[in-house]
């Protein structure tokens, strides 16, 4: 009996063993890919800020796959030795020698090997799928994207997005032009127009627009125009991108078919801008959902004053902004990069927003640097650190600036860049 325990014994400590092996094994492994998986996309983004800033081209890895593979070999084993009086007969066989040397002996023996380890795939993304969305510029729907925006202030945001904008008097003789550059001599009167639409709620806003693809048609002409509509059209209508609009006068119905095509817009809440500026922006400019008791987001009243005194003899004015390409924004933070690392340096500030949770508003009422790249400097607590040309550069966990909130929007944007095509199925290097 104590054989057959001693054989159960050992039978449930290899399996536990075993469960207990494997389970720990994978969860450390998967944690440590998590790690490992995140530093590498954030040194990258981090590595081509630094190479924008050095006039260099950028170029981008990923990481598309990742195959666990792993082997388990348990072995166990029980020897016994039995000394009896005599083994010819079954009593004999029970009894046991006579010598004090013919003993008795049970012997196990138990051994185990684990084998196990990760195969990832490393992709370049310098193909032309990537970098035809890399370089488009981006659609206005970006703005309107909803996402972790409540850490994010709408200044650091616009200030990533925004290349250019124009206020266009209706003539179009008169333009003022601000254009989003560090290092241009007039960048402080970007940030201030930036301001200045973000007091009057600059936001994106989606639109409709109709056209008609039929004339219109009585009913009669409708139910034979109907019957012969194919599954596309049918589907279309009830997915609402092609709308049927019925239109009377008088006794007589009309039938009409409509395109519906979305489309977005960059405007301001009308209700702040008139209370702010008057009649200073024209009526295209406001948003058709302009809300009464919409609070602005800051109150930038040195800003506001200034272009009440500059804008006497305007009026009228419509807005046209445009956005960056996702490769223009890495090429706008290298610009930020190397004002800073001038003589004397310069830090890109961000004013306050209030948009963002109450902690974090108390942590940022004064104006606070939008990144903040530090070269070798060894310091600081650093949450990315990139090897380039000899020199170390490093961005800090605790300091005072928008940095890990610049970075984690700008890995949205990479995400948005990755269009279907982008990364190659067969990797470009295959790390073991």
């Amino acid at each position: 009996m104590r054989i057959f325990l001693l054989i159960q014994l050992v039978v449930l400590l290899a399996i536990s063993g075993c469960a207990n092996t494997r389970s720990s094994s994978f969860k450390e492994m998967s944690s440590a890919y998590r790690e490992v998986v995140e530093q590498y996309s954030t040194d990258n983004i981090l590595l081509n800020i630094v190479r924008a800033s050095n006039n260099m081209p950028l170029s981008f890895l990923d990481i598309p796959s990742v195959v666990g593979s792993g082997s388990m070999t348990v072995s166990a084993g029980i020897g016994t030795d039995v000394y009896s009086k005599a083994p010819a007969s079954v009593g004999g066989f029970f009894s046991a020698a006579n010598t004090a040397t013919d003993s008795s002996n049970t012997s196990g023996s138990l051994g185990m090997s684990i084998n196990n380890g990760f195969t990832f795939t490393q992709s370049s993304l310098d193909n032309s799928s990537f970098m035809l969305a890399f370089l488009k510029e981006m659609p206005i729907e970006y703005v309107d994207y909803k996402g972790t925006e409540r850490l994010r202030p709408r200044t650091v945001e616009y200030s990533l997005l925004i290349d250019k904008i124009e206020l266009v008097s209706p003539d179009g003789e008169k333009v003022l032009r601000f254009v989003n550059d560090p290092m241009a001599p007039h960048y402080q009167k970007f940030q201030e127009a930036l301001l200045l639409l973000i007091e009057v709620g600059l936001r994106a806003e989606s639109r409709t627009q109709s056209t008609p693809i039929t004339p219109p048609m009585s009913q009669a002409e409708y139910l034979a125009y109907s019957r012969g509509m194919n599954n596309a059209l049918i589907d279309n209508i009830v997915k609402g991108s092609i709308e049927v609009v019925k239109k009377s006068k008088g006794s007589s119905i009309s039938y009409q078919l409509f395109k519906n095509t979305p489309y977005s817009v960059m405007c301001v809440n009308k209700h702040e801008a008139k209370r702010l500026y008057d009649n200073f922006f024209h009526e295209a400019s406001y948003c058709e959902t302009s809300a009464v008791d919409d609070v602005s987001e800051m109150n930038y009243s040195s800003v506001s004053n200034m272009y009440k005194e500059r804008s006497r003899d305007l009026k009228d004015m419509k807005i046209n902004i445009k956005l960056r390409s996702v490769g223009n924004v890495f090429d706008y933070l290298g610009s930020v990069m190397l004002v800073q690392q001038k003589t004397p340096p310069k830090d890109v500030l961000i004013y306050p927003s209030r948009n963002l949770l109450q902690s974090y508003y108390d942590a940022y009422k004064e104006p606070t640097p939008l990144l903040k790249v530090y070269k070798n400097n060894s310091s600081i607590n650093p949450v990315a650190s990139v090897k380039y040309r000899g020199d170390i550069y490093a961005i800090s966990d605790d300091d005072d600036s928008y940095s890990k909130i610049v970075i984690e929007y700008l890995s949205i944007l990479l995400t948005m860049a990755k269009v279907p095509g982008s990364i190659p199925a067969s990797p470009a290097v295959l790390v073991r």
